[in-house]
């Protein structure tokens, strides 16, 4: 998943490669994350790599001259570092919630932040909102940090498409 390689996935799920590269479809969400009254593709791909970790990689796409178009790509942790909660595209803005106090895209995900909990159970969660400048997502206001509900899934659900 690092730099440039090509996958494909077929029915969700990586066919090729080694048996510990499981990579498959976690969930396919549309929304407008540019503003531009079009709906942009939220693509949240899952890697398991052995024991209970499970980093998540985020690919957001447009149409552009009827193909799609990557604007941004992006890789959170696992649960305990700062791992994805959940994506969403709203009202022209892209919302990424992620694991951890004062975790953002572009900080480190792996710095300790103090939570107490248990790397399985974080109780805490950052969100940050971004907005499309034409050539790049830039975050619009300050992160806000929030309780963990009682009960909430840890784990993104699978292929959860949303529309």
């Amino acid at each position: 998943m690092q730099g440039r390689e090509t996958f494909t996935l077929q029915n969700g799920k990586y066919e090729g490669g080694k048996e510990r590269d499981r990579i498959g479809l976690a969930s396919l969400i549309y929304g407008d994350a540019t503003g531009d009254g079009n709906e942009e593709a939220l693509i949240v791909i899952n890697m398991s790599v052995r024991g209970t970790a499970i980093p998540y990689f985020v690919y957001i796409y447009s149409m552009e001259n009827q193909k799609p178009r990557l604007l941004w790509a992006f890789a959170a942790g696992d649960r305990a570092d700062g791992g994805l909660r959940q994506v969403a595209a709203a009202g022209g803005e892209l919302i990424i919630e992620l694991y951890g106090i004062g975790k953002t895209i572009g900080k480190n995900l792996y710095a300790d932040d103090g939570m107490t909990g248990g790397d399985c159970c974080p109780t805490r969660f950052t969100r940050a909102r971004y907005n499309w400048q034409g050539d790049a997502f830039k975050q619009k206001d300050p992160e806000e940090v929030f309780s963990t509900p009682p009960g909430a899934p840890m784990i993104m659900p699978e292929y959860n498409t949303q529309r």
